[in-house]
């Protein structure tokens, strides 16, 4: 099966490309782009693809942040939007409404407060730590030590504790905080892989967490390539009950929901002798049954799968280019693309893109602009 890619949309509008840089005060402008056409594939008998008009169309509304974002979250009622710092979307006026200094590195919003888990040097020496920010005055309030000497991975909220992620020579550990406390109350050994940044999703009952083992010289792999794979952890039992192993494809995001836990994969592992052009290798999205923790569906997508999230019904897949796609988990297939910023076709980057669906509406953030975009349907 082959990867197949959305069409170029023209859009006539002219972007705002100016940015902002003022610190807790909201930017006043925006630039919304309405009617962008949206298409859907249409099978051909030689197996191949093309598309259609829908007679659909999205309203994309440009959002300036002051410096370019790299990760969106939903939470407190309110879209956050991560980078060299934080800063705070009300979804009502669309406007950026406070900007958080301290909260660089993997943040996440929950317990009424905001959490950041950085490295404090290049060599993770000393040893990462744990930020608690007052998102009412922007200052930490408590800072937590974790025991190992290596790099910070992922930070996620659920099950009532923030949950950090830590990398390591051949295994990671995750840590789980009491907010009330700021104490550390359980920490999990052995959680997936060792070498990439690792991800983190929550659902109730279980914590999902993905990461990169290092490759095996003796199997003819890439020493930074090896295989990916996801551990699953019992909160009740704080420790891992599963381990599914993945391919050696960069697996770019993990999502948990519509009774699936989905990856997006990017069909080539990145070098070595495992690398392109194998048989059955594309852009696809993975489909893992949290019941039996199998792959069950492989749903071919756009290239560069970097963005993920679900929401309205539907998984939602987008491009390092802002091109999106919308997948109906009911049917296991792509069923609408539409391309948020085809003025940006021919800028190359290798970056990953956000996406949040919040509000009835998709959020894209990570293209090389400083905006975030809102799609409304």
């Amino acid at each position: 099966m082959k990867p197949f890619y959305p069409p170029l949309l023209l859009v006539s509008a002219a972007l705002f490309l100016g940015s902002c840089t003022t610190e807790r005060k909201p930017l006043t402008v925006t630039t919304t782009i309405e009617k962008i056409p949206t298409s859907r594939p249409v099978e051909q008998p030689d197996g191949e693809r093309s598309w259609e008009k829908t007679g659909r169309s999205v309203t994309v509304t440009r959002i300036p942040v002051g410096y370019r974002p790299s990760v969106l979250q939903w939470a407190e009622t309110s879209i956050w939007v991560g980078g060299p710092s934080l800063s705070k979307i009300d979804p009502k006026s669309n406007q950026v409404v406070a900007t958080y200094k301290e909260a660089s590195g993997h943040t996440v919003v929950g317990g009424g407060a905001i959490w950041a888990f950085k490295n404090t040097s290049a060599l993770w020496l000393p040893a990462p730590r744990l930020f608690r920010i007052d998102p009412a005055t922007g200052t930490i309030t408590a800072t937590i030590r974790v025991s190992s000497k290596a790099p910070a991975w992922d930070i996620a909220f659920g099950e009532g504790n923030v949950w950090a992620f830590q990398g390591g020579l051949r295994s990671g550990k995750l840590y789980r905080i009491d907010p009330k406390t700021n104490q550390i109350i359980g920490t999990i050994e052995g959680v997936a892989g060792s070498w990439e940044r690792g991800q983190l999703a929550i659902d109730a009952g279980a914590i999902w967490a993905m990461t990169r083992a290092t490759g095996s010289f003796f199997a003819g792999e890439n020493m930074a390539m090896g295989k990916y794979s996801i551990s699953r952890i019992d909160p009740a039992e704080n420790r891992v009950v599963e381990t599914i192993q993945l391919s050696h494809d960069i697996c770019w995001r993990m999502a948990v929901g519509e009774g699936a836990l989905w990856v997006t994969q990017s069909g080539y592992s990145g070098g070595g002798l495992t690398d392109f052009s194998h048989a059955g290798r594309f852009p696809k999205l993975l489909r893992i049954d949290p019941t039996s923790n199998r792959v069950i569906r492989e749903i071919p997508v756009v290239r560069d799968p970097t963005g993920l999230a679900l929401g309205g019904g539907s998984v939602w897949v987008s491009s390092s280019y802002g091109e999106v796609f919308r997948v109906d988990p009911s049917a296991n297939k792509v069923v609408e693309a539409f391309d948020v910023a085809p003025h940006l076709h021919g800028r190359y980057r290798w970056e990953e893109v956000s996406l949040a669906f919040a509000e009835g509406s998709l959020w894209l953030a990570g293209l090389p602009e400083q905006a975030v975009y809102r799609i409304d349907f």
